[in-house]
């Protein structure tokens, strides 16, 4: 049980991440928007900036999806199985999701060590884009650490099926 307290306790922080980076891009905007019409000059590097803050919160975020197994998925084929297919189905569309997201995280990295080995940087300040782009890899890193420790307490718990529990939560998709 402490196991998935701690699954728990991590989303948590990963969330937090993902808001974090989504709250200063939207206070960096408004405040590019503000400089650009009240004043003759524009914030320097702020595009750049909530581009690379936007790209974090985005795999950021797609770590807490993984945890939650909030991503897309389609539960019609899954809701007309038996019980332990259901079980089944969800096992192997959990391992597609970690295979699929590990696969992401190390093809991002060689994208980060290629930004970091070319000296980028943004055209104002001169700032480096490689530690931003090695954040955002985190979160993918993140991502398929949660995939797996949610495919972990899928097949350690025996949790119920996501259509099973949606069913008994009555939502009118299975009606």
């Amino acid at each position: 049980m402490q196991f998935f307290e701690l699954i728990d306790r991590t989303a948590k922080k990963i969330e937090t991440v993902s808001g974090v980076m989504l709250g200063l891009m939207t206070v960096l905007i408004f405040l590019t928007a503000m400089v650009r019409y009240l004043m003759p000059f524009t914030l320097p590097d702020g595009y750049d900036i909530s581009r690379l803050l936007l790209g974090i919160s985005v795999l950021w975020g797609l770590a807490a999806a993984c945890c939650h197994n909030e991503h897309i998925k389609v539960d019609i084929f899954c809701s007309l199985l038996s019980p332990w297919a259901r079980r089944k189905v969800d096992i192997f569309a959990e391992s597609l999701v970690f295979c699929f997201v590990l696969l992401f995280a190390w093809k991002l990295f060689g994208t980060v060590e290629k930004t970091y080995l070319s000296n980028e940087e943004t055209f104002d300040l001169g700032l480096a884009i490689w530690p931003a782009y090695a954040l955002a890899w985190l979160g993918v890193l993140a991502a398929a650490l949660m995939a797996l420790l949610r495919l972990m307490r899928l097949i350690v718990s025996g949790e119920e099926s996501d259509c099973l529990s949606q069913k008994a939560e009555g939502s009118n998709y299975y009606e």
